[in-house]
């Protein structure tokens, strides 16, 4: 026994699903029609047809019985070696409507073999049957379609093909599949007379709304007109068949009366038989007329059914559908019984009709299910080893972005690295010359602020007793043994410009970059008070200064002169610089301090070309 793949087509040695092929294998007395189908979701696609001519002797000739067998073997291995479906003639089987009373499926499945059983008689063969449910029509309201045969026509047709039987996976009737081949391609069809007028005999098959719901064969064929006619014309029964086939022997030069005889006859036979189903089903109202008939077979040509269109009285004739240019080199429909064979054996049908012994049957399904399992685990590891890949994708790449990262990082780290090399060396560069345009920057504050407070005496009865920068000014000693001179009332006095005297641990007071002048104003009451607030928002007003305030008495310092102040009319007032963008980090950080209860003397103001703080003299007396 071959080893076989199953229904699944394969690709490297795995099955692919859903999709299912089998090989199809119509047997006719001149010739056998393979056709390798494939079913896939739910569609079907006829791939390859093959056609092997059958001699005259091979009845009872075992030799060529033999080689038939191996040709037939031989294009199974071609196809695939799938799995094969079979037909069998129509005489051999029976399909008939049995209604039933509503009943559960076990009920029902028990009846039908019963009824199975009754059909089949007193043989002592074993019957092999399948059913499927009718949609109701005419007084047929809870109807099934039986079909049965006697096992040992099956396995006669199995060994005829030299098959091994477990190789087989469907077997159905001739009308079952020509039902089953014409409801695929019209589903919807009208009530139509499906007549296949084969080598020996013709099979019928009615279709109403939409189903098969009656067959039967008749022994009228092809040969048996061949037969009639090589003996009337003196020729082979083959030649007979020829012109038959290629000659219009109804009209023309090449009539033939003995022809047109015998389709007559024919005729009148198909016309009694389908008569008798309408008198048995006279609830559908149907007539002759209101049937289409479609013909298809060996014997079928355009001169025939131009010939049946023709008579008085006649239904329509028409022939079988063509699925490709490649049918047409062929009568029509002459697949269309290995089409239906194919169609029954890869399932979905409407009408199921197989005829497979109960013990294939079981082989099969056990097959399909292991398949199915195998192919389910294959695609599992499928699945497995492309998340394997994809992970082990990932983990590289990730590692090489790690990599690339940390390259970058390296770079960035030496990059940064040379950055601080390159920003010490313009750091100690620019030291080198910050001191000079620190004390460059200092210097043009002090000359400005010296021309401002010079501008702001202008036409103003005052005059300044001292200039001072605030580390010279804070250093010097506080006024002390004296009196804290009245505040003079309504003077705006933001708050202590400089912090007031914090006792800390080192004793010390912060002061803000700034310059100290000492102003004597020799007015009086509310006149003085609001020149000293004149003086103070105009220094505001200059960008220069950050704050402008008065000093509070008990941070002044004693640096003027005392022949030139009015003890009464003397103010001190500190201007806060805005920051000297040259200022050394450590010096804006530590700020200068002064520790208090200490009497330090006094150092020049850090005024760039000036060397020391000179007080400012009062204006001469006229």
């Amino acid at each position: 026994m071959r080893l076989l793949k199953g229904q699944f087509p394969y690709v490297l040695g795995l099955p692919i699903l859903p999709a299912r092929r089998v090989i199809a294998i119509d047997v006719d007395a001149r010739n056998i029609k393979i056709v390798l189908a494939q079913k896939f979701l739910n569609k079907t696609a006829f791939l390859r047809k093959e056609v092997v001519d059958l001699p005259d002797y091979i009845e009872n000739n075992e030799i060529a019985q033999s080689t038939l067998k191996n040709e037939v073997a031989s294009i199974i291995e071609s196809l695939g070696h799938y799995p094969v479906a079979i037909s069998l003639s129509q005489h051999l089987t029976l399909s008939q409507v049995i209604d039933l009373p509503p009943a559960s499926q076990t009920d029902i499945q028990r009846m039908i073999q019963g009824e199975a059983h009754r059909i089949a008689g007193l043989s002592q063969t074993k019957i092999i049957w399948d059913y499927a449910p009718l949609k109701p029509y005419g007084k047929h309201t809870h109807s099934f379609w039986v079909t049965l045969c006697q096992e040992q026509e099956v396995f006669k047709a199995i060994d005829r093909l030299g098959i091994e039987k477990e190789e087989v996976c469907g077997i159905t009737s001739t009308g079952n599949a020509l039902i089953t081949a014409y409801l695929k391609k019209y589903p919807e069809t009208v009530s139509t007379v499906l007549v296949e007028l084969g080598m020996r005999s013709t099979t019928i098959a009615i279709l109403y709304e939409g189903q098969g719901i009656y067959t039967t064969s008749i022994a009228l064929g092809l040969e048996l007109f061949a037969e009639s006619l090589s003996s009337s014309i003196g020729c082979s029964t083959q030649e007979a068949i020829d012109i038959i086939c290629k000659k219009n022997l109804f009209y023309g030069n090449d009539k033939s009366d003995l022809y047109c005889s015998l389709i007559d006859g024919w005729l009148q036979e198909l016309y009694r038989i389908v008569g008798e189903w309408l008198t048995d089903n006279f609830e559908s109202r149907l007539n002759l007329q209101s049937l289409q008939f479609v013909l298809c077979g060996n014997a079928c040509n355009e001169f025939l059914i131009d010939y049946l269109n023709k008579k008085p009285t006649s239904p329509h004739f028409s022939q079988w559908y063509y699925e490709d240019d490649e049918e047409r080199t062929y009568p029509p429909g002459f697949f269309a019984v290995a089409k239906g064979v194919s169609l029954q054996a890869l399932g979905g049908t409407a009408q199921s009709a197989s005829l497979l012994p109960d013990e294939l049957k079981s082989s099969w399904q056990k097959l399909k299910i292991a398949q199915v399992i195998q192919s389910v685990c294959i695609l599992l590891v499928f699945l497995f080893l492309i998340l394997l890949g994809v992970g082990t994708w990932q983990t590289a790449f990730a590692a090489r972005q790690k990599s690339i990262l940390r390259s970058q990082i390296e770079y960035g780290l030496k990059l940064a690295e040379q950055l601080e090399n390159t920003k010490s060396v313009i750091l100690q560069n620019y030291e080198k010359l910050r001191t000079v345009l620190y004390k460059k920057q200092v210097t043009m504050d002090t000359i400005q602020t010296l021309e401002l407070i010079t501008l702001s005496r202008s036409n103003k009865p005052m005059w300044f007793v001292l200039f001072a920068d605030e580390q010279t000014y804070f250093n010097a000693p506080p006024l002390s043994g004296t009196n804290e001179p009245p505040q003079p009332d309504g003077v705006v006095i933001m708050g202590p410009l400089l912090p007031t005297l914090e006792h800390s641990a080192t004793n010390k007071v912060v002061v803000r970059p700034g310059y100290v002048v000492e102003v004597c104003i020799p007015e009086e009451g509310d006149t003085m008070r609001k020149t000293l607030s004149q003086l103070v928002s105009d220094l505001k007003r200059d960008p220069r200064f950050r704050n402008v305030d008065t000093i509070p008495f008990e941070q002044r310092r004693l640096m003027a002169d005392q022949k030139t102040v009015l003890p009464d009319k003397h103010f001190a007032i500190f201007m806060e610089l805005a920051t000297n963008e040259f200022q050394s980090l450590q010096a804006t950080n530590e700020p200068p301090t002064m520790e208090t209860g200490e009497t330090p003397t006094p150092t020049p103001v850090r005024m760039g070309v000036y060397d020391k703080i000179t007080p400012l003299t009062q204006p001469q007396q006229k």
